[in-house]
């Protein structure tokens, strides 16, 4: 059972209800989030059963932040 969800930055910490609005989560427990998967599906159809690890494999480990991104912001919305 979670109880409670928080993010903390740079010493302020956020409740997740004040801030999911704001941001897009991209893997939960290292695997992509349902939201994500289907901003991924969306981008590239050939893509749509991949796991965080096999598109890490694919575009490195050096590339997966910018790869993320470009999935994100494919449709003009990098939040959500």
């Amino acid at each position: 059972m979670i109880t409670e969800q928080f993010f903390l930055y740079a010493g302020a910490r956020y409740d997740y209800s004040d801030i999911d609005s704001l941001i897009t989560v991209v893997t939960r427990n290292g695997e992509f989030t349902d939201e994500f998967s289907q901003e991924i599906s969306d981008y590239a159809s050939s893509f749509t059963n991949a796991t965080y690890s096999d598109v890490v494999k694919i575009v490195g480990s050096s590339g997966i932040d910018g790869w993320l991104i470009k999935v994100a912001g494919d449709d003009g919305n990098y939040i959500g």
